[in-house]
């Protein structure tokens, strides 16, 4: 049977442990701590690479070793020992780096620097660690919310499984963009439909991508809906289908979506509500792309900022930041639903959660 471990980014400073590395317990559905990484401040979003040892980490903030703007942060990682060793780090060149991603084929690291309305990306060299900088892309603009609109917010890049082609959702512009991207050179060019929109005030922030790349789903975080849109397979251009509300009807308060993902079946999609705290479940029609809500279930916790569903899809854990807990969900096959099973580990400020094969 494949063995798991679990990554773990928090909110911290640099002198306190951020990334927390733990054994998984496939029977009782619990982490165990293993290894604890200091050194970065708000190591909150993680990615490792689809075949190496290595591991890439944010550093979210509006300085970094000195220079302004975000930092990201390249690792070696032990899988026998779980320990991560530090091999490099780069600036950002925008504040606010709030989420990494990795290129398909691993050669290059895309970074959303949130705060500065812009992305980058950065070649990996040969032991894992990081080059300098082959693309930066400065977006501007405004979108209707003046508090959280008032300019560009780049919130994550999405590379394209199927291509070389990546897909930027920007939360300040109600867009998602398009680039393609060089292999050879690193460098980014905007495509024919350089981006599509969501609604006005939407503000979109994470997206998923089925296995067949025919359809992109987009969590919008200011009114609470996921997006699906069909994508042409030639050229990669996006077209809306469906607007949904991941709340329950009659529902009112304040709620800030954040995180999105699919379950390994393609059955179902799940997105997380921050302030109904909850995971909401939809069905997924595999020929339409169209989606419809399944269940709301809460988070046993505050904030989920984000969630990981194991690759087997029998476990969902739920990083909820402000009541400190990773929670445990059984997913159930048939419907998709979850049945909380208990807190998985105890945490400071949870941000991001990683299941990761290991030998």
């Amino acid at each position: 049977m494949q063995k798991y471990r679990v990554l773990i980014g928090t909110y911290s400073s640099a002198d306190e442990p951020g990334i927390f590395v733990c054994d998984w317990d496939e029977g009782e559905g619990s982490l165990h701590l293993v290894q604890k990484q200091e050194g970065v401040k708000n190591p909150s979003f993680l990615a490792k690479h689809p075949t190496k040892p290595w591991l890439y980490s944010v550093s979210e903030g509006g300085a970094f070793r000195g220079t302004a703007g975000g930092g990201v942060v390249a690792y070696a990682w032990d899988e026998r020992s779980g320990q991560l060793q530090p091999l490099n780090d780069r600036p950002t060149g925008g504040g606010g780096a709030c989420h990494v991603s990795v290129e398909r084929g691993g050669r290059f690291v895309f970074v959303a620097n949130y705060g500065g309305g812009s992305l980058a990306v950065f070649p990996i060299e040969a032991d894992g660690s990081l080059g300098e900088r082959t693309a930066f892309i400065q977006h501007t603009g405004e979108g209707p919310n003046p508090k959280r609109q008032e300019a560009a917010h780049v919130h994550s890049v999405m590379p394209d499984p199927w291509g070389d082609r990546i897909y930027v959702a920007d939360l300040g512009l109600d867009r998602v963009f398009i680039y393609q991207l060089d292999v050879q050179s690193g460098d980014l060019t905007a495509q024919e439909q350089p981006w599509v929109p969501v609604a006005p005030g939407a503000g979109p922030r994470h997206l998923e991508m089925t296995s067949c790349g025919r359809f992109v789903y987009v969590i919008n975080e200011l009114d609470s809906t996921i997006t699906a849109l069909r994508r042409h397979l030639d050229s990669g251009h996006l077209e809306p289908i469906q607007s949904i509300s991941t709340l329950p009807a009659g529902w009112e308060g304040h709620n800030q979506c954040s995180d999105i993902h699919l379950h390994p079946s393609g059955r179902f999609l799940y997105g997380a509500n921050r302030g109904h705290n909850s995971i909401a479940v939809f069905a997924l029609d595999a020929e339409e792309g169209t989606l419809e809500l399944v269940e709301v279930t809460g988070t046993e916790g505050d904030w989920p900022r984000n969630f990981a569903i194991h690759p087997t899809g029998d476990w969902l854990l739920a990083a909820n930041e402000e009541s400190h807990t990773v929670q445990s969900f059984r997913l159930h096959a048939a419907t998709g639903s979850l049945e909380h099973v208990g807190t998985a580990l105890t945490v400071s400020k949870p941000v991001c959660v990683l299941f990761v094969p290991v030998a």
